[in-house]
């Protein structure tokens, strides 16, 4: 049990890093909490990880992923090329 804990820590403590370093670059425009918003990207994450998992096929995660990790900080992204 730790060390799956020890893992999700892992993973708040990378994106607190990555909307801090958003936030000083200006990718992010106005205020956010970014220990929520952290917490609420590494729940999507762990979540289209195991969904990907139980299908056992991750065609279509890296856009899926990738969009709904930008929608949760709103910043716009171009859609991607599936094609």
């Amino acid at each position: 049990m730790k060390k799956r804990m020890k893992f999700f820590e892992i993973y708040q403590c990378y994106f607190e890093n990555a909307l801090r370093d958003a936030k000083v670059q200006g990718m992010i425009d106005g205020e956010i909490d970014v220990e929520r918003v952290a917490g609420e990207m590494g729940a999507y994450f762990m979540g289209q990880m195991t969904f990907a998992r139980i299908r056992n096929r991750l065609d279509g995660l890296e856009c899926d992923l990738g969009d709904g990790l930008f929608r949760l900080i709103g910043v716009k992204k171009r859609p991607c090329d599936t094609t």
